[in-house]
């Protein structure tokens, strides 16, 4: 049976939140979402609509927007021959009706538990209309839905999906757009990318659908490759080596015969197993439905933490952020009874060594092209298995930090840390394990060696216990370790972020 799949993605959502909360309407307000406290550098998170219109891209940093608004008003005041404007709005019909008017805009800090409370009431106006089981939230702006049960053939979709919109829009005052598609993937694909191309109805809404046939007339020639789901730039630039530009080239390609170069074998030599569902979605093909979905279990779970550095650390500073963020992960095993046998590490380096001469004069490592073209020093990465499973933060942070301490340079400044745990599993699973595992004679020779460890973890889960008990119901900062009072330390105020932005 063919299925129909509807994906809604929340417009320019955060934008959008903040547009509401000021009583401004999103379709009509100049509005980034960012964190100026973080410099001009900081990365914008959201634009509003008319900003973009007017050529701002979607995820610029903040000195982009300074500049591409300067540019607009030294052509505005060109054009209608200014020398100066009257004033400035950040109102786009304000700025369209009258010449002398300059072009400006709101800068507004992030709220991350606002947005979640925002999300949260709009998923519950989607449960009115379509069963939870039929929903898959894929993060806090964009929902998938199976709407197969819910209307009579794919030529309905539109009818069924308007007044879902129109509740969202009425109830939140955010517009949504909506893609509908015969699989997962195409749904996605018509709200992305065909949507952009259409005109938005009276409320600001657009809708779009696909189905294999229209996906291959409308996509198979459409450049760029990034715009599509699932490809980032490092697949595209490793395409673009072998002239593949188009999802038509790839799905060409994958018809090749063993003799033809171009050929399955080339793309599963460049990608790997990914090689087929990239094929897959070149044809316009996705099995996976929202059912398999909900029902998946991850066989391997990691858990991870990284941060941007707010300036260039000196390897002892970036020590002790760390020591903050180990301690963090562990708390987080702690509270979901997990234990890991796997920790990795990746540091990357700031650009201001290329500038140092003197570090330069010594560094024999290995130089690498970042994603903004620049010659850096190429990042730290290594991953360590530990001999035994455990969540002794003892035991995890001596293993991370015999890790950078040995692999890491003391001449070079660093400008971002993570740290990951990787294998992670329940604590009952480890005794279980344990249990089966162990012969008796091994079972009396691992009791010796346990009992200084079980010293050591009982005094860690004591002291984590008793920080994570008062954290949950007092907050984050209610209790903290001496190590985030060092001036170099981030912990206190990452606390007081949701998603590394403020709350």
């Amino acid at each position: 049976m063919q299925r129909t799949y509807l994906a809604i993605d929340l417009k320019s959502f955060y934008a959008s939140a903040e547009c509401v909360k000021r009583g401004l309407d999103p379709m009509d307000t100049n509005l980034v979402v960012a964190d100026i406290s973080r410099t001009e550098k900081t990365i914008c998170l959201a634009v509003s609509p008319p900003l973009k219109k007017r050529g701002v891209s979607g995820r610029p940093r903040l000195y982009e927007v300074i500049q591409k608004v300067k540019g607009l008003n030294e052509i505005r005041l060109k054009e209608f021959s200014l020398e100066k404007f009257s004033s400035e709005s950040y109102s786009d019909k304000v700025i369209n009706e009258n010449t002398d008017i300059g072009i400006t805009y709101l800068v507004a800090p992030p709220r991350m538990a606002l947005y979640r409370e925002i999300s949260k009431k709009i998923n519950k106006i989607y449960e009115k209309y379509v069963s939870p089981m039929d929903i898959h939230v894929y993060s806090v702006d964009e929902v998938f839905m199976d709407i197969t049960w819910y209307i009579k053939s794919p030529l309905d979709a539109y009818k069924f999906t308007l007044p879902i919109l129109k509740d969202v829009l009425k109830q939140t005052g955010i517009t949504a757009t909506a893609g509908v598609g015969t699989n997962i993937y195409l749904a996605k694909i018509a709200m992305d990318i065909v949507a952009k191309h259409k005109k938005p109805n009276k409320d600001g809404i657009i809708f779009a659908g696909l189905d294999e046939i229209s996906y291959r007339k409308k996509l198979w020639t459409y450049e760029p490759l990034t715009d599509f789901w699932s490809i980032g730039r490092g697949y595209s630039e490793k395409l673009a080596k072998y002239h593949i530009y188009t999802m038509g080239d790839i799905a060409k390609c994958s018809m090749g015969s063993k003799s033809d170069y171009y050929n399955k074998d080339l793309l599963y030599k460049l990608f790997g197993v990914n090689a087929k569902l990239l094929i897959d979605h070149a044809w316009g093909y996705e099995s996976c439905t929202i059912e398999e979905i909900k029902t998946y279990t991850k066989k391997s779970e990691s858990i991870s933490n990284s941060q941007v550095l707010s300036r260039a650390y000196k390897k002892s500073e970036a020590r002790i952020i760390l020591k903050e963020m180990v301690d963090l992960l562990c708390m987080e095993l702690l509270s979901k009874k997990l234990t890991t046998n796997t920790v990795a590490i990746n540091v990357s380096f700031d650009k201001s060594n290329m500038s140092d001469e003197e570090v330069m004069k010594n560094y024999k490592g290995e130089l690498k092209i970042d994603r903004y073209g620049r010659l850096v020093p190429k990042s730290f990465s290594k991953i360590h298995t530990m001999d035994k499973r455990t969540d002794s933060i003892s035991v995890i942070l001596e293993n991370i930090l015999k890790l950078y301490d040995e692999g890491v340079d003391e001449r070079l400044s660093i400008r971002k840390i993570g740290i990951s745990f990787d294998h992670i599993c329940k604590q009952e699973i480890l005794e279980q394990d344990a249990v089966t595992q162990m012969t008796f004679d091994s079972f009396i020779k691992e009791r010796k060696i346990k009992t200084q460890e079980e010293k050591i973890r009982e005094r860690d889960d004591k002291l984590q216990k008793t920080m994570l008990e008062i954290r949950n119901k007092h907050g984050k900062n209610a209790v903290f370790k001496g190590l985030s009072l060092y001036k170099e330390a981030t912990g206190i105020e990452r606390n007081k972020l949701i998603g590394g932005h403020n709350a």
